[in-house]
């Protein structure tokens, strides 16, 4: 067994964790824009819970 490394750079073997990482971003993002997009062409208004309490 070897020692444990306490200096330099930590990186990973591949780029499958950040691409992970991009795609789950990605997804988060479609999300919110479909959502956005229902809300205004459903209701007229992005915000239409609050024109509920006013």
């Amino acid at each position: 067994m070897s020692a444990v490394q306490t200096s330099g750079n930590v990186k990973p073997e591949s780029n499958v964790y950040t691409a992970w990482l991009a795609l789950a971003c990605a997804v988060v993002a479609a999300a919110a824009a479909y959502v956005t997009y229902r809300n205004y062409f459903d209701y007229g208004t992005l915000f239409k819970i609050i024109e509920v309490f006013y």
